[in-house]
């Protein structure tokens, strides 16, 4: 910011008789001025200055009711974005952000809700054509332990042992992430049980499992059940990324609103020409010299 001070001596009693007559007595400015020189005005000042110098009279910062708050516009865009180049003035840089933060939270909601339905359908679909049961008595098959209650944890050590994952005891997301993830569980699914193993669990060894591959299928792709399944996992999980990276966006649309907000309040306010003015009186000799200083920036 540019600045420049010009000071002017002797013409006191002008600008001080302009501001005083503001306070609404009447012929203030003409006393004043017809007493330039009088003993009767110099006398006055003198018991304020106490041989020093005084500052009489102060006006700053003028004009300033056009300046902008760069706090306050900050603020006002962290908190909405756009609120803050509306304060600025700028209104299509306000609609832009609005429209911003109004599309990218309709998208994430969107994309929610559309994440929570696919999945509580693949979830519906896992628990109608999963079945926990008969991949326990597989691994029972494989162990050579009974599939009691009572030899669960010895079935559940069995499992922990021998495969790279394990089936979590409660309807968690990774149990419905690893039964259409892994070939291990496999024989869950309905239809590879069904129409491929003919009901006969022990027709899938453990050496089959390792090679992944049944006569010559390959056990990721066999079972169809299990191949839509994985896919609609995989849609509901797209969507809820999308959800995410739309909420991303909002809060950097919040943070880029606020940044251009205080720099544009600030950029604003640099334009605004100021004048500060202030009425100042100086002892030269024995003689009381009033200034009148005016600093302008811009």
């Amino acid at each position: 910011m540019r600045r420049a001070i010009f000071i002017f001596f002797g013409c006191f009693p002008i600008f001080t008789a302009a501001s005083l007559a503001s306070d609404g007595s009447p012929g203030a400015s003409k006393t004043f001025a017809n007493s330039w020189g009088k003993l009767e005005f110099r006398l006055p000042i003198s018991q304020h200055i106490e041989n020093k110098t005084v500052l009489s009279f102060q006006e700053t910062g003028l004009p300033s009711n056009g300046t902008k708050s760069v706090a306050k516009a900050v603020l006002l865009s962290a908190a909405l974005p756009g609120s803050g180049q509306f304060y600025n003035g700028s209104i299509l840089k306000s609609i832009a952000f609005l429209v911003i933060e109004a599309g990218a939270i309709y998208g994430h909601i969107h994309f929610q809700n559309r994440g929570n339905d696919l999945e509580n359908r693949f979830e519906a679909d896992a628990d109608r054509l999963w079945d926990e049961t008969s991949y326990w008595n597989w691994i029972s098959i494989l162990s050579g332990i009974a599939f009691t209650p009572a030899n669960m944890d010895a079935l559940r050590e069995y499992e922990r042992n021998n495969f790279s994952h394990f089936l979590p005891e409660q309807k968690s997301q990774q149990y419905y992430e690893n039964i259409g993830k892994y070939d291990q569980f496999v024989v869950g699914w309905q239809d590879f049980r069904k129409q491929i193993l003919n009901d006969n669990l022990a027709n899938l060894t453990y050496q089959d499992y390792q090679r992944g591959l049944y006569n010559g299928e390959d056990l990721t792709t066999i079972s169809p059940s299990r191949n839509a399944y994985v896919n609609l996992r995989a849609d509901s999980n797209s969507n809820f990324k999308r959800a995410t990276t739309l909420i991303t966006a909002v809060i950097f649309n919040h943070v880029v609103s606020a940044l251009d907000a205080g720099w544009s309040a600030r950029r604003h306010n640099q334009k605004i020409l100021k004048a500060n003015i202030k009425m100042e009186g100086y002892w030269y000799g024995k003689e009381f010299v009033p200034s009148l200083v005016v600093g302008v920036a811009w």
